[in-house]
């Protein structure tokens, strides 16, 4: 009997324990589901103004400081893809922390837990269907739930956010009420440690509480595990007391170089300023000997050269060499040496460009291959057309010598020199093109190593800090205002267009007076005839003469004197003699001279209508005084003598006059007085201007000759150019 009550008793102590067991699981499997989906719907933020993190439910968009135990109606979590938790994720879960942040220790060994069979319902299918239309029914609920709610909340919106800032109000306020308790908690249990150090009592002093010591504390003992479970809680990185201390700036004042990294990765600001002292992390960290803080602040882009409230700059608080030293690495330009003292963005720049310099190389390659490829063939169709171009010149220089008249043989070689020319040119301009783009495109198209230190050593320190933040104009559709197309600095000009500036002003002339001769001979052969017995040419209607003499009276020297011996004032008179004597066309005559031996006058005189080559020029020196003119000298001169129509410019003797051989007497001058014309007598204008045309195109033709010499040197250059020596390929 003893021994079957004792198995009895046996036997309802492990009943009893499966029981706890089973509840136990039961209630921390239900227990994890719900964090589960307390997580699925509750979100954790942070908050940058007060450092602290709150919850926001993903469903509704409500926030809460604590994460809420139950869910509301609008919650509403689905529970087809949650999966029942077995026994052994339940054993797995024992060593794990609760969502009270507080480690609990495992119910049994994995060797005593009890396997449970997690019976699952099979439902048929007008019961599943019937479970669709419920859930349908449901979600619809919902969203007209959250419909009327945001209906009532927009209809009372004022009321709402009275509300809100009076929940906001509340929370402040149980924070403060909070904070001010726990600063009576410790300012009590300060006194009591001092009170005991008065009694004499053994006090651990450097004993500190984690669960109340502050992120700054923390930052300023170097414990990182505290710093970084108030950071993973949402404490900001820059979380500043009323004093104005932030946790960087407490890590550089403790020298904890692992603390301001982890702050530094938390993106805490570097170049933060403390209220008061208006000095910065890097200032305090200048004036110690820690130089693995100084330079990970200089990383990490800290501002060298601000001011504090007093005026001065970290430099002035450094007494350590080797900090010295790495302040004045840092107030440098970049350089290899100096890229470990400068922010991250010149090492991603650095890298970036040599990057690109690889890109840009390979593409030099490939484009220096194909370009001497296209200079190769260009070469050969500039040569075939240069070819086609001297054969079609021939041509047209053979048709044109076979024309009948002279003014159509002319114009045809005129066009043909025109033709020629312009191709040369346009072929030139080709090659000329062409030997651009092979140069081009045999250029070193890449950054070279020395290249990109230029680039790095012009940017300023924190010239990649500022191009981030940096407001570029903007167009009105709200795209970056930036420039489509810039202007080269330099403009490529062929050298066809380059030609020597009196060579091209020279052809230019010379075809257009041949061309205003060559009209002009034109108009005067459909309208002038020759007259045979004068010798001039008229018109073929009213047979007038259009023969001129030019005459143009430049000086005269030893001009004779009066009877007293005093100067004459002297002028010249010139009229055209007909061969019945009578004048032709009036006189005309230059300026009077007071007084002179040797007057100067340069006056031209033009005689139209003269009716015959057999007249005569009657150039006389007159005397003009008061009492009236008188001859000084005359000279006569037959026009026919003038009949080849060109300048003659000569000094003619005065022979003296009846009166002066009475009052000279017998006496020969020792100089005689003589006369400077220049005499143009035209009487067929037709061979004039045949004579000048002549001499015009003979000029154009060395201009031409001239100018294909010119073009030929740059077209052997450039097609020399375009066919490169194999080896440079």
């Amino acid at each position: 009997m003893t021994e079957r009550g004792g198995g009895a008793q046996q036997s309802d102590e492990a009943c009893a324990a499966a029981t706890c067991i089973q509840k136990l699981y039961r209630s921390r499997a239900a227990r994890k589901l719900m964090v589960q989906l307390a997580s699925s719907v509750y979100r954790r933020c942070y908050d940058a103004n007060t450092g602290h993190s709150y919850y926001c439910n993903l469903r509704t968009g409500e926030t809460a400081w604590d994460r809420p135990k139950i869910f509301g109606s609008g919650d509403a979590p689905t529970y087809e893809d949650n999966q029942p938790v077995t026994a052994a994720e339940s054993m797995t879960a024992d060593n794990k922390v609760d969502d009270e942040g507080n480690e609990t220790a495992p119910v049994a060994n994995s060797t005593e837990a009890i396997p449970i069979a997690v019976s699952k319902f099979q439902l048929d299918k007008d019961a599943q269907t019937k479970i669709e239309l419920t859930k349908l029914e449901g979600l619809v609920l919902i969203q007209r739930q959250a419909q009327a709610k945001a209906d009532l909340e927009r209809q009372n919106r004022k009321q709402v956010h009275w509300g809100r800032k009076q929940w906001d109000k509340k929370v402040r306020l149980e924070h403060e009420a909070n904070r001010a308790a726990r600063l009576q908690g410790i300012a009590r249990d300060n006194k009591q440690a001092i009170q005991d150090l008065l009694d004499g009592k053994s006090v651990r002093t450097t004993s500190v509480k984690p669960q109340l010591e502050s992120i700054r504390e923390a930052c300023m003992r170097g414990h990182v595990d505290r710093v970084m479970a108030l950071l993973n809680e949402g404490w900001s990185p820059n979380a500043e007391s009323a004093m104005g201390l932030t946790p960087l700036l407490a890590a550089c004042l403790g020298g904890h170089i692992q603390v301001v990294q982890l702050l530094l990765q938390r993106q805490a600001d570097v170049n933060h300023r403390h209220i008061v002292t208006q000095r910065t992390a890097y200032m305090e960290a200048c004036q110690r000997s820690n130089t693995a803080v100084v330079r990970e602040l200089l990383r990490h882009g800290a501002r060298i050269h601000w001011n504090d409230k007093q005026g001065r700059v970290a430099s002035d608080g450094i007494t350590h060499k080797k900090v010295l030293a790495l302040h004045e690495l840092a107030s440098g330009v970049w350089s290899p040496a100096a890229a470990s003292v400068f922010p991250a963005g010149f090492r991603a720049a650095s890298m970036a460009l040599a990057f690109v310099a690889k890109c840009q190389r390979r593409a030099s390659v490939d484009a220096k291959v194909c370009a001497v490829k296209a200079a190769a063939a260009c070469r050969v169709d500039l040569h075939k057309k240069l070819i086609q171009a001297k054969v079609q010149f021939d041509h047209d220089v053979k048709v044109s010598q076979m024309q009948a008249s002279a003014t159509k043989r002319r114009d045809m070689a005129t066009a043909a020199d025109q033709r020629y020319d312009n191709t040369r040119s346009a072929i030139l301009q080709a090659s000329e093109t062409a030997s651009v783009a092979l140069r081009r495109g045999s250029q070193a198209r890449w950054l070279e190593e020395a290249n990109v230190m230029t680039i790095l050593a012009y940017c300023p320190r924190h010239w990649f800090d500022h191009d981030a933040q940096t407001l570029y104009p903007q167009q009105p559709n709200g795209k970056r205002l930036t420039a489509e197309h810039i202007q080269p600095t330099r403009k490529w000009t062929s050298a066809s267009e380059l030609m020597p500036l009196p060579l091209r002003t020279a052809l230019a002339h010379t075809s257009a007076d041949i061309q205003d001769m060559c009209l002009e001979y034109a108009h005067i052969d459909a309208t002038h005839t020759t007259d045979v017995d004068a010798g001039v040419l008229v018109l073929a209607t009213t047979k007038q003469s259009q023969a001129t003499v030019h005459v143009t009276v430049i000086e005269a020297r030893h001009l004779p004197r009066r009877s007293n011996r005093s100067l004459i004032d002297p002028m010249v008179r010139v009229r055209v003699h007909g061969e019945d004597g009578r004048v032709v066309g009036g006189q005309q005559g230059t300026e009077p001279r007071a007084g002179e031996d040797s007057p100067a006058w340069d006056h031209a005189m033009t005689f139209d209508h003269i009716p015959s080559i057999r007249c005569e020029l009657h150039v006389q020196v007159v005397d003009n005084t008061a009492g009236g003119a008188q001859v000084a000298g005359e000279i006569r001169l037959p026009l026919r003598q003038y009949v080849d129509q060109n300048d003659h410019d000569e000094w003619h003797v005065l022979p003296p006059t009846l009166k002066q051989t009475l009052v000279e007497g017998s006496s020969v001058r020792a100089v005689p007085a003589t006369l400077h014309l220049v005499v143009r007598f035209t009487h067929a204008k037709t061979l004039v201007l045949t004579r000048e045309i002549a001499k015009a195109t003979k000029r154009r033709q060395q201009l031409l000759m001239e100018l294909r010499a010119y073009i030929q040197a740059h077209l052997t250059r450039v097609l020399t150019i375009l066919d490169p020596p194999k080896q440079t390929i």
